[in-house]
C-alpha cells in the first residue's frame, strides 16, 4: 500500500493481494503513520489487540455474572496464562482482530437480551465491520452457533421475546455487511472480477469444501483441546464445579452461553476441512470465563496443594537442561540452549511461595511465570532459531540491485513477497513457476538475476543441477523446521572448464554468504549446528565461478555438499 499509494486494495510484489481484507495493513500503515516505518512499529499492533481482548473478556464476564466481580477479575489473568494464548496474541495475525470483534459482537448479543438500547446495535454492527474487514466472514463459524442457540442459553433472561430480539441481531449483522460493502464494493469495482473469485472462491469456499490448504482430518482439534488449556488444566476445582452444575442441570445463563460458544464453534471447525491451532484462540476466553465463573475464590491453598505445579515446572527445567545427553532428535531439542532450563525450575520456586495463598495469588503468580517463561524462551532461541531465520543482509542485496537497474526474477518455487519489505524493493519480481518460463525470461533478460530456492523436497536427497551459472550470493536460513537455501545467480558466458569434484563440509546453517574476489571466505562461527555440536564453517564461491553442478545427500542434520566448479576465467 505505501509503495503503491493505494490503500484501497492490498497489493503483494505488485499483484493484486485476495487472502485477506485490508483492516490489519491499514493499522500497519497508520502506526507508520505516527511512528516510523520499519518492522518494530507495525509487530506492535497484534499484541495490543491482545491487551485490548483481556480487557473485553473482563467486562464481557461482567455481562455474564454481574452478581460475581471476582469473574471480571480472574478471567483476565487465566486468558493471559494460557500459553497457547500469550504465543499467538505476540504474532503478526489477523486472530486477536478477529477475537477482539467477537468479544465486541458477543457483548451486544447478551446486552441484546437484557435491554434493547442502541448501543447494544452499535456493538453488533461495528463487530461485523470490524470482523468482514479483518479475515472476512470467519466471524460466522463463532457468532452463529450462539446465536441460533439462544432460546437455551438465554430462557431466564427478562426479554424472553427471542423472535424481536434475533431479528434485530440479523438486522445489525446486515448493516454491518453494508458498512464493510462501503470498502468491498468500490475494491471490486476497481480490481474487477479477478479480486472477487479470489476473496469468495479462494478463500471462502477453497478453505471450507476444497481444503486447498491446512486439509486435515475431522477429529484434529480434540487431542490438542488440553494443550490449548494448559496450564489450567491441572486446575482441578473449576473443572469439578463445571461438571457438578452440568451433572445437576444447575447450570447458569453465562454457563449455557460460554458452551454454546465452545461447543458450536468447535463442531464447525471440525466440519472445515481447513484447520489450523489458532483457529482455536477465539474459544480461549470462553474457557477462561468458564473457569472464572466456577472457581473457588474463597479457597485456600496450602503448599502441600501446590507441589504438583511447583514439581511440573522442575521436570520441565530439568528435561531441558539435561536434553543434551539423551538422544533425542535434533528439531526437539537441538533449538533450545540447555541453559534455559533453570528458568522454568527457578521459576518453580516462585509457584510455591508462602505456605497459604489464595486462589487469586495462585492464578495471579502462574499467569505471570508462564508469560516470563514464554518470555525467556523467546530470547533463549534468539541466537540459535531467529537468527537463521533472517532475511535482512539478502534482501538489502537485492534492493541495491534494484536500485541500480538490475533486472531479478524468482524461481524453484512461490514466491511469498519475503524480500519486498525488507529490502525496501520498488519493483516486483516475476515468479518463475518452470522451466520454460525461466528461460524465455533469461533469453529476454541476458544480464538478469534469478533468485533460486534450491531448497530440495522432504525425501529428495539430490538437489536438481544447475549448470553454468555464477553464483553471486548464498543464503541459509530457516523456514518452520527445514533448512532452505537461496542463491543468487546469473547465467555466465565463460566455457565450461575440465570438470572437477570439489567437495565441502556441511553447510552453514543461517549464515548469510557472500562471495569475496581472489579468495576463499570462511564466515565466522555464529552458533551451533542444532544437535551437532559447533558449526562447521564452508568455504564460499571465489566471486565469478561458474556453478558446474551439484548434488547433496544425507539428512538435515549432516547433508554433505558436492560442487563442480570453473574458476574465475576458466582457469
Amino acid at each position: 500500500m505505501r509503495v503503491t499509494g493505494d490503500y484501497l486494495l492490498p497489493h503483494l510484489n505488485g499483484e493484486l493481494y485476495a487472502h485477506k481484507p485490508p483492516l490489519l495493513f491499514w493499522l500497519i500503515n497508520l502506526v507508520w503513520l505516527v511512528c516510523w516505518v520499519g518492522e518494530f512499529p507495525a509487530r506492535l499492533i497484534a499484541p495490543a489487540v491482545g491487551w485490548i481482548c483481556l480487557w473485553q473478556t473482563g467486562s464481557l464476564a461482567r455481562r455474564l455474572w454481574p452478581e460475581q466481580d471476582s469473574a471480571s477479575l480472574l478471567a483476565p489473568v487465566l486468558l493471559v496464562g494460557m500459553i497457547v494464548w500469550s504465543l499467538f496474541a505476540s504474532l503478526t495475525m489477523f486472530d486477536t482482530l478477529v477475537v477482539s470483534s467477537l468479544l465486541l459482537g458477543f457483548s451486544g448479543l447478551l446486552g441484546e437480551w437484557r435491554d434493547r438500547s442502541s448501543g447494544n446495535l452499535v456493538r453488533m454492527v461495528a463487530s461485523m465491520a470490524l470482523e468482514l474487514l479483518a479475515k472476512g466472514p470467519a466471524l460466522l463459524v463463532y457468532i452463529v452457533p450462539v446465536v441460533i442457540s439462544a432460546p437455551l442459553w438465554a430462557r431466564e433472561s427478562p426479554r424472553s421475546g427471542w423472535l424481536g430480539s434475533g431479528l434485530r441481531v440479523l438486522a445489525a449483522g446486515t448493516l454491518g455487511t453494508l458498512v464493510a460493502a462501503a470498502w468491498f464494493v468500490p475494491a471490486v469495482w476497481t480490481a474487477g472480477r479477478p479480486y472477487l473469485e479470489g476473496i469468495l472462491t479462494t478463500q471462502v469456499i477453497g478453505r471450507t469444501i476444497d481444503t486447498f490448504a491446512h486439509g486435515r482430518p475431522f477429529w484434529w482439534y480434540l487431542p490438542l483441546l488440553p494443550v490449548v488449556t494448559i496450564p489450567w488444566l491441572l486446575w482441578r476445582t473449576p473443572w469439578k464445579s463445571l461438571l457438578s452444575s452440568l451433572r445437576l442441570g444447575a447450570a447458569d445463563m453465562g454457563t449455557r452461553f460460554c458452551l454454546a460458544w465452545i461447543a458450536g464453534a468447535l463442531l464447525i471447525l471440525s466440519a472445515v476441512g481447513g484447520k489450523q491451532v489458532h483457529y482455536l484462540l477465539p474459544l480461549l476466553p470462553a474457557v477462561s470465563l468458564l473457569l472464572a465463573r466456577h472457581a473457588d475464590m474463597a479457597e485456600v491453598m496450602l503448599r502441600r496443594t501446590l507441589l504438583v505445579r511447583g514439581l511440573s515446572f522442575q521436570l520441565l527445567g530439568l528435561a531441558i537442561l539435561v536434553s543434551p545427553l539423551l538422544p533425542l532428535p535434533a528439531k526437539v531439542v537441538g533449538y533450545i540452549p540447555a541453559w534455559f532450563g533453570l528458568v522454568p525450575w527457578l521459576s518453580s520456586w516462585a509457584v510455591l511461595g508462602p505456605r497459604r495463598q489464595t486462589t487469586l495469588q495462585v492464578v495471579t503468580a502462574t499467569s505471570f511465570l508462564m508469560a516470563l517463561n514464554l518470555v525467556a524462551f523467546q530470547f533463549a532461541i534468539e541466537p540459535t532459531y531467529f537468527d537463521n531465520c533472517r532475511l535482512e543482509p539478502f534482501a538489502r542485496l537485492i534492493g541495491q540491485m534494484q536500485e541500480r537497474g538490475a533486472e531479478i526474477a524468482f524461481t524453484g518455487g512461490v514466491y511469498h513477497g519475503q524480500f519486498q519489505f525488507l529490502g525496501r524493493l520498488r519493483r516486483p519480481i516475476p515468479n518463475l513457476t518452470d522451466e520454460d518460463q525461466l528461460e524465455d525470461w533469461l533469453a529476454a533478460h541476458p544480464q538478469g538475476y534469478v533468485i533460486e530456492d534450491r531448497r530440495p523436497g522432504r525425501r529428495e536427497t539430490i538437489v536438481p543441477t544447475r549448470a553454468g551459472v555464477e553464483v553471486l550470493e548464498t543464503l541459509y536460513t530457516l523456514r518452520g523446521f527445514s533448512w532452505q537455501r537461496f542463491q543468487l545467480w546469473r547465467r555466465s558466458a565463460l566455457p565450461l572448464a575440465e570438470q572437477s569434484h570439489l567437495h565441502f563440509p556441511p553447510a552453514v546453517r543461517g549464515v548469510h554468504a557472500r562471495a569475496v574476489a581472489g579468495e576463499l571466505h570462511v564466515p565466522p562461527r555464529r552458533s551451533e549446528l542444532p544437535g551437532r555440536g559447533r558449526l562447521l564453517p564452508q568455504p564460499l564461491v571465489r566471486q565469478g565461478a561458474v556453478l558446474l553442478g551439484e548434488f547433496t545427500d544425507g539428512g538435515v542434520g549432516d547433508r554433505q555438499s558436492a560442487e563442480l566448479r570453473q574458476p574465475p576465467g576458466g582457469q
